[in-house]
This record gives structure tokens, C-alpha cells and sequence, in this order.
């Protein structure tokens, strides 16, 4: 944790492997998922470019909604809850798309999950700041990040970032 801590501040941007940070985030909370009963879904293709960033930094903003996922799940689809995240490639750009069956974002409020301290939780289940932080990380490594949602069937979330463009192909035999 101390590591995270120490590095999650640096502004270095580095090349780096999504596949790696989606796992390494799902290795966290994989144990709890399965005991609060959410089906983790991955999907992720392979030999994906590297995108510049921080990994701590990105791990960050996957946990994050991670964790939103999660706390929407709780919320309506305590039993029968799921999360599918998925990596790809869109022209010049990698993909991470998270979707989940929780309860969705009302219409009203969808336009300001990204303002800073802006929560719908319990004072002692958020700061409203996840969501913020999440977007300055993607939009600092030149990426955006969208929300689609709909009340009582889920919330979908692309993450675009992108892609080095010297970055070698893989070489297969």
C-alpha cells in the first residue's frame, strides 16, 4: 500500500499494458467480489498496444469504478450481480469498457457524477470524488472517459486511450 501511495503521485507517463492494469486491479478485489456473491467477467484482447500513463495512476481510476460497479450492485442486484469489463481497439485508440447489472444512473444526475464532491452515497460511503479523479486521470493521459446508463438495468463505462503508435507488434510463430 505504501507503494501504491508513493507512486500513485508521480506524474511520469510511461508505456504500459491495459491487460495488466485491469488484472492487477481485479486480483485486489476479486476475493471480495466473490464473497459478496458478483460475477467478475473479463474479456480481454490480447496483444493490445502499449498507451503512456502511470499504472498506479490508471489501477486507480479501475478500482474506482470498480468499486461504484460494486456498491450499485449491492444496492438492487444483491444476488444476482455481474461485472463485465472488456479491453479492445477502436481505430488508433484502446478500449476498457466496464458494464454492470446495479441499478444505473438516474437521467437527472448522469450529467454530474464528475463534479468534484457530487455523491448520491452516505457520507460514510463516499466523497463523491471518484468519478473526478477517475476523468483528470484518463483526460491527463489523453484519453476520455464515457458513461452510459440506464436506470434499473446498468451502467457502462469506456475508457479510451491512446495507443503508442511505436509500439512493436507482437511476433508470433
Amino acid at each position: 500500500m505504501r507503494l501504491f501511495a508513493r507512486e500513485a503521485g508521480k506524474p511520469n507517463r510511461l508505456p504500459l499494458q491495459v491487460n495488466d492494469v485491469v488484472l492487477s486491479a481485479l486480483d485486489m478485489l476479486s476475493a471480495q467480489f466473490r464473497s459478496h456473491g458478483i460475477d467478475l467477467q473479463t474479456e480481454l484482447t490480447e496483444n493490445l498496444p502499449d498507451v503512456s500513463g502511470n499504472s498506479f495512476s490508471l489501477e486507480e481510476v479501475i478500482l474506482n469504478l470498480l468499486n461504484n460497479a460494486r456498491d450499485a450492485i449491492e444496492d438492487h442486484h444483491p444476488e444476482s450481480g455481474h461485472i463485465r469489463i472488456r479491453t479492445g481497439m477502436a481505430g488508433t485508440h484502446v478500449l476498457i469498457d466496464m458494464a454492470d447489472n446495479g441499478g444505473g444512473i438516474p437521467t437527472e444526475i448522469l450529467d454530474r457524477i464528475f463534479d468534484p464532491f457530487f455523491t448520491t452515497k452516505d457520507p460514510d460511503k463516499g466523497t463523491g470524488l471518484g468519478f473526478s479523479v477517475s476523468r483528470s486521470i484518463v483526460e491527463e493521459f489523453g484519453g476520455q472517459i464515457e458513461v452510459n446508463s440506464q436506470t434499473k438495468q446498468g451502467t457502462t463505462i469506456r475508457i479510451t486511450l491512446p495507443a503508442l503508435q511505436n509500439t512493436p507488434p507482437e511476433i508470433t510463430s
